[in-house]
């Protein structure tokens, strides 16, 4: 999968993908496997967040002026770029 993700990064194609924790089966082994992995994609240059819309991490950015507008592009596609 890393490699893939650097060839797509030369070829100019934006690459990131999503992590979801907190589900009842997750245990702190399983949280701390999914942050290393995080860990290793931005290594990469996967792109490294992507706060949802209508998520306390998203209203937090507005408040403090990360996010100053609406992006549609941004969120048709997933990504900040």
């Amino acid at each position: 999968m890393y490699e893939s993700a650097r060839s797509a990064l030369k070829a100019g194609i934006i690459v990131g993908c999503f992590f979801i924790t907190g589900f009842p089966e997750d245990d702190y082994r399983s949280v701390l496997k999914a942050y290393g992995a995080i860990i290793k994609c931005a290594w990469v240059g996967f792109n490294a967040y992507s706060p949802q819309l209508n998520t306390e991490s998203y209203k937090e950015l507005q408040k403090t002026g990360v996010i100053t507008e609406f992006d549609e592009p941004v969120y048709v596609s997933g990504f900040w770029s």
